[in-house]
């Protein structure tokens, strides 16, 4: 059986003129999030005081926090806001 790319390529037209920019953006983010799923917010606020001083991963996590399509997802923003508290309380 041999892959028709002609059929493949009008099935996925087909099935992404349904789609917003909006919603292409969520299902985007909520595969990033399921990869960073495997990465907790413990393992992630550690990463980022490692690779940077508290502060500034305080800072970076807060700027990421106020991107407008993180802002509007409820699920990535609860991830980045765990991974700041995790940041907070990293060391003590």
């Amino acid at each position: 059986m041999s892959l028709d790319l002609n059929k493949l390529s009008n099935k996925l037209d087909e099935a992404l003129i349904k789609e917003t920019r909006e919603t292409l953006t969520k299902f985007l983010n909520n595969k990033r999030m399921t990869n960073n799923k495997q990465q907790t917010a413990v393992n992630k606020a550690k990463e980022l005081v490692e690779k940077m001083t508290k502060q500034y991963a305080l800072i970076a996590v807060d700027e990421i926090l106020s991107i407008n399509s993180v802002d509007k997802d409820e699920d990535l923003s609860n991830y980045w806001e765990e991974v700041k508290q995790e940041i907070e309380n990293y060391g003590k």
